[in-house]
């Protein structure tokens, strides 16, 4: 009887033992990308260990409790324990190699993937994303891709034109250095990432402003991105400026994470002043004047007026398909294919949001004025260089927001440990009774809601 076919498999450093040439599927992402990389004789090498994701552990964890980890990964890996001991993916100890990719595909309790990590990799090739890209279609669960360390702007490119194609809505590339600091890549022409964290980043403020310009409306990303993460990097009060721009017209962002940066006084006033009532720019004005105009012809015009004003070669183009006589149901028809083109462009661009409608402005001596960002909901402004002038801020971006009794309610969680505060001064009272009464409000209202719910089960 004839051996089965091998093929022999180049691995920098040393040579692979073949493996039998069966194609696996590609909805076996644990399989398959091994397998591909292979196939394109990738000078890399790739391990992927599947794990459940009620026992996935992390590489921080695993290192404080080395073999309680090791235990826990052994049991969670069998697929890849499986190709192991059938030679398939390289002799043994190819795990502990330092030059082998290690990437967990962490599935559900329904066996599909959710997320993709990318942990303590010196180097990612782009080749390996342009493989992933090929296979992401298989697997619409794919919901987060976490990548620390070893990306460069080739790779996030890469990740960046297969997105569109996927439903990943959250990206952590957490501790991931690009020394081009191309990061605003992350926030262009895609309409699901709603989560994204770029901590640790060392970050800069003109890194920001390119960040910040892709936040403000109507920038694709200022109508998805609820949650981003900027902690522990390099952003001043410079960025911090660049940020409130984008805060005066983003009306999706809800969480917000800053700390551990060098913001003072001047950059927090900045941002806070986005939240409470601030005078319209005359760009703003402009803008907010041609929305009018868009809205004033929103509406289908009424019967009467169209039979009218269709005279001649327009009425003939027109009515082509419809006889003269029936004017009415030509005007209904008309109005239908608004409707419908209508609906079509909400599909593709999202829902019309005016950051700046009636309800949100006001105006005081003639100056137009708009009430805030009443959006952001929660703030993280911890560790940084902030003191008792900012509290003060704070607590009357707090009491304006309360008054105004719009919804949502603005700020209901703040986090500012760690700067220079006093521990008990009326501000933190007032601060600390108000959000928890906003806090309050809220779950009092998800209680009722789930009360309703189950009501009429």
């Amino acid at each position: 009887m004839a051996e089965p076919s091998r093929m022999n498999i180049t691995k920098v450093g040393s040579d692979v033992t073949g493996f039998k040439s069966e194609r696996p599927s590609p909805g076996e992402l644990d399989v398959y990308l091994s397998w591909a990389c292979n196939q394109l004789q990738c000078p890399f090498a790739v391990a992927v260990t599947k794990v459940a994701q009620s026992q996935y552990v992390s590489v921080s964890a695993a290192k404080k409790n080395i073999v309680k980890s090791r235990a826990k990964l052994k049991q969670s890996s069998d697929s890849l324990a499986a190709l192991l001991k059938d030679d398939r993916m390289g002799p043994s100890g190819y795990l502990e190699d330092e030059g082998t990719i290690k990437i967990f595909a962490i599935h559900d309790h329904l066996d599909r993937l959710v997320e993709l990590k990318f942990e303590d990799n010196a180097k990612l090739p782009r080749m390996l994303f342009q493989i992933i890209g090929l296979i992401v279609q298989f697997h619409k669960c794919l919901q987060t891709i976490t990548i620390r360390q070893g990306l460069d702007m080739y790779a996030l490119y890469e990740i960046n034109k297969f997105l569109p194609s996927s439903n990943v809505t959250e990206l952590c590339l957490e501790n991931t250095f690009l020394k081009e600091g191309n990061y605003s890549v992350l926030f262009e022409n895609h309409n699901l990432i709603k989560r994204v964290s770029i901590a640790r980043c060392q970050i800069t403020d003109t890194m920001i402003q390119d960040i910040a310009a892709k936040l403000a409306y109507p920038m694709p990303a200022s109508k998805t991105l609820i949650i981003l993460d900027l902690s522990t990097n390099r952003i001043t009060d410079e960025g911090a400026k660049y940020l409130a721009n984008a805060l005066r017209s983003n009306r999706c962002l809800s969480y917000l994470n800053l700390s551990d940066n060098n913001l003072t006084d001047i950059g927090g006033e900045l941002l806070l002043d986005t939240l409470m009532t601030f005078p319209l720019t005359d760009d703003e004005l402009k803008s907010d004047q041609s929305k009018s105009k868009r809205k004033s012809v929103k509406a289908a015009p009424p019967i009467k007026q169209v039979a009218k004003k269709v005279k001649g070669i327009e009425r003939e183009g027109s009515l082509k398909l419809v006889p003269e006589s029936k004017g009415a149901e030509a005007a209904e028809l008309d109005s239908h294919l608004y409707d419908k083109a209508r609906d079509i462009a909400e599909g593709r661009m999202g829902k019309f949001m005016d950051p700046f409608n009636r309800d949100n402005l006001v105006v005081i001596d003639g100056i137009i004025y708009c009430l805030g960002n009443n959006a952001l909901c929660r703030l993280n402004l911890s560790y940084n260089n902030l003191s008792y002038i900012s509290l003060k801020k704070l607590a009357n971006v707090i009491v304006t927001q309360r008054l105004n009794r719009r919804k949502p309610v603005g700020l209901i969680s703040v986090n500012l440990n760690g700067n220079n505060l006093p521990l008990y001064c009326t501000e933190m009272t007032q601060i600390d009774v108000l959000l928890n009464s906003g806090a309050s409000d809220k779950n009092n209202r998800k209680r009722a809601a789930s009360k309703t719910i189950s009501s009429f089960k």
